[in-house]
Formats: C-alpha cells, sequence, structure tokens
C-alpha cells in the first residue's frame, strides 16, 4: 500500500510539473510553427490592404497547393485572397482564423478537406504547438479542459523547444518547400512545377493509396462547428460557397461507403441554406496532378482545378449569393 501511495505522488508530481512547464512555456516561438505563422501574417496583410468586397479560400492545405488566385481575380473581377494553409490546425482553428479578414459582404470559398467531416475533436501535434507558440490570446479563451487536453499532447521534444527559446531565441530561416518563400501575394503556393519535383516527391505520389472511412456518415464535431460558423456568417453579412477540395482519385472511392460519405457532405449544407458548387468525383484527379501529398496538386493541377472552379462558379461570383 505505501508504495501504491508513493506512486502515485510521483505521477501527481510529474502531472503538476509537465503543466507547470507547459503554461511556462507559452509564447515561446517554436522552430516548427514559424512557416505556419509567416503564412498566415502575410495573408492577413494581403487582406488589410483589401477595402473593397473580397473572395477568400479557407480550408487546409489542399487550397494553399490548389489554387490560381491572381487567375480567379481577374475571372471575377474581385479580390481574392487564398486564406488557406495546414488541415493539421482543425478546422475550428482554421474557421476562426478566417474571421480576422472577413467583412461584410465578404465572400467565403470552403474547400475543406475531407478529413474535417469526421473530425473526432481531439487536437493534432500541429494545432497544439502553433496555439502554445503563436497564439497565446486563443489558448487561454479555452476552457481548462481543453488547455489540459492541448497540454496533454505535447511531445517531451516540443516541450523542450518551447522551454529552450527562453535560453535562445534565435530562429532559423524557413527552407524548404513549406514556408512564406514559396506563396506570393494572394496567399498560393508556388515552385511546384512538375520540372521541379524531386525524387523525393514523385516517390510520395508513387506510394500514396486510398483513405480510409469508417462510416458514410459526418461527425457531431464537425455539425456542431460548421453549425457556428454558418451562423457566424449569416449574422455578419458573408456568404458561405462549400466545394469540394482537390483529392487524388483512387477506385476505392467510387465503392457505395465513400459515394454516400461525399452525398451526405452535399446534404449537410443543403440544409443550411449553404450553396455547394462542383461535383466531389470530378475534383478527384490522376497522380500526375500531385506535388507531394494526395492533396497537394503540382502547377498543373492548379491550373486544372483553377479553371474547374470558374467554371462551377461561373463569371459572376455574387450572383451565388443572396445575402450580400
Amino acid at each position: 500500500m505505501l508504495y501504491l501511495h508513493r506512486l502515485f505522488l510521483s505521477f501527481l508530481s510529474f502531472v503538476f510539473l509537465w503543466v507547470a512547464l507547459a503554461y511556462f512555456q507559452i509564447g515561446s516561438f517554436t522552430q516548427s510553427s514559424k512557416w505556419v505563422s509567416e503564412a498566415y501574417e502575410l495573408k492577413e496583410s494581403s487582406a488589410r490592404k483589401i477595402n473593397t468586397k473580397k473572395v477568400a479560400i479557407v480550408s487546409g492545405s489542399n487550397s494553399l497547393f490548389g489554387f490560381n488566385s491572381g487567375k480567379l481575380e481577374s475571372h471575377w473581377n474581385m479580390p481574392v485572397i487564398n486564406d488557406s494553409v495546414h488541415a493539421g490546425l482543425g478546422m475550428p482553428y482554421i474557421l476562426y482564423k478566417s474571421k480576422r479578414i472577413l467583412n461584410e459582404g465578404d465572400i467565403v470559398i470552403l474547400p475543406l478537406e475531407y478529413s474535417f467531416y469526421q473530425a473526432d475533436g481531439k487536437p493534432s501535434e500541429v494545432y497544439s504547438d502553433y496555439i502554445l507558440s503563436r497564439d497565446g490570446v486563443y489558448f487561454k479563451k479555452l476552457s481548462l479542459a481543453d488547455q489540459l487536453i492541448v497540454i496533454s499532447n505535447l511531445s517531451i521534444r516540443r516541450l523542450y523547444q518551447g522551454i529552450k527559446f527562453y535560453f535562445n531565441t534565435t530562429l532559423k530561416p524557413t527552407k524548404g518547400i513549406y514556408g512564406v518563400q514559396n506563396i506570393n501575394e494572394h496567399g498560393d503556393q508556388i515552385n511546384i512545377e512538375p520540372d521541379k519535383m524531386t525524387e523525393r516527391e514523385f516517390l510520395a505520389i508513387r506510394t500514396l493509396s486510398a483513405e480510409a472511412i469508417s462510416s458514410s456518415e459526418i461527425s457531431y464535431n464537425f455539425i456542431r462547428s460548421m453549425d457556428a460558423y454558418v451562423n457566424w456568417a449569416k449574422d455578419n453579412g458573408i456568404c458561405i460557397i462549400a466545394m469540394p477540395p482537390n483529392h487524388m482519385f483512387f477506385n476505392k472511392y467510387t465503392e457505395e461507403k465513400y459515394m454516400g460519405f461525399l452525398s451526405n457532405i452535399k446534404g449537410y449544407y443543403a440544409s443550411r441554406d449553404v450553396k455547394f458548387l462542383g461535383n466531389p468525383s470530378t475534383y478527384m484527379y490522376e497522380k500526375n496532378y500531385y506535388f507531394n501529398t494526395s492533396y497537394h496538386l503540382n502547377s498543373d493541377g492548379v491550373q486544372k482545378r483553377t479553371l474547374q472552379v470558374m467554371d462551377d462558379i461561373g463569371e459572376d461570383i455574387s450572383i451565388r449569393c443572396n445575402s450580400i
């Protein structure tokens, strides 16, 4: 009994120390969160310069690697900002971030990744890393239970990185394909031409396979978060146009369970009086259109998808919105 008592006290001491160290390093910048932070800074800075109604593309990186926003801007004669960065941040936080750049009369194109529709609400390491490092204000607004869930999701390595910042505040410049150095003024990923792909990226594409889904249903966590966002948009005079994400095609996606899942997504938006434009199946492209993941298009894929979105929405995007 004495052994168990000591073991329990040791466990409590460890938990207390872990929580204390996690709170101590809130606001400590990490190298891993640097490129995401810089990307949002660029996109939000570009958005603030626009004084008229605009179009904002909001999702994870399927849209970062998915649009030629300059071409869309010329087609619709309306400013376009690609506000998409990283799906690992989770849909609730991505939607929260989008509110920072949206004003009455704006239009949101929402081509969310399919994983969001079956999200279980558990935070990813990307999300935990980012909000603790770059958005302490948001973290402190979370309930105590949600804060503890975020903290419990930290790895020992990530905790060490946050503490280390207090003793060495120098971060390395962002390098590689992911970073503000490869994002243009519209917020689109650039330098993704097929002839710039490395053997590692070609290998990644060749070895990809279909993603499994548990059922055809969309999750309660998705419905709760999206309902709140749809209501917020309506209250603030903002139009939402939902669309399919681009995604690599696999024969498995023609099976009944997957087709039912896609149908349920469209049904959700219809029940909330939100337009869903485009056929999900036609936004599933062959491997030669992808750069390094099943959601990241190369420049040929970006051209294909951009033209397809222009066709599905039409020349006048405003007529798709009754509220503006």
